[in-house]
């Protein structure tokens, strides 16, 4: 049975700037607005690939998961993982309930997979807590 890792993508598996960051960036994306075009720099966590490889290999399942917008997200994922073979689904804010004192918090229970073969990787505790009971 495969266990789960769900990494949230920006600033845990990638970091973007709207700025070319001084140590390099790995690829530039474009990303059409209604009033403008911004040019987002993404840079990869070290090690990033060699993480996702791992994990396939131990066999877990690897979804990724994050609130900003489909329409370019997929761009950045499909670049980390071009072939597919790492990344098996890619979670947006519709597994989000957004909440009275916080932003929005994901919960993993619409994705069907059991909590206690999951772990959860996020730099943001707050977005995870409707993972557990009360």
């Amino acid at each position: 049975m495969e266990a789960l890792v769900k990494p949230a993508v920006f600033k845990t598996i990638i970091h973007t700037s709207l700025d070319p960051p001084p140590g390099g960036y790995n690829f530039s994306l474009d990303v059409v607005t209604k009033d403008t075009t911004l040019t987002l720099y993404v840079t990869l966590r070290p090690g990033l690939h060699e993480f996702l490889l791992a994990a396939k290999k131990a066999c877990f399942e690897v979804v990724t998961f994050t609130w900003q917008p489909r329409e370019y997200v997929s761009h950045i994922l499909s670049q980390i993982d071009p072939t597919g073979e790492m990344i098996s689904h890619k979670m947006f804010h519709n597994y989000c309930h957004e909440t009275g004192n916080r932003k929005a918090v994901m919960d993993l229970m619409l994705t069907g997979r059991k909590l206690d073969r999951s772990v959860i990787i996020d730099k943001n505790p707050n977005f995870c807590v409707k993972q557990w009971p009360a």
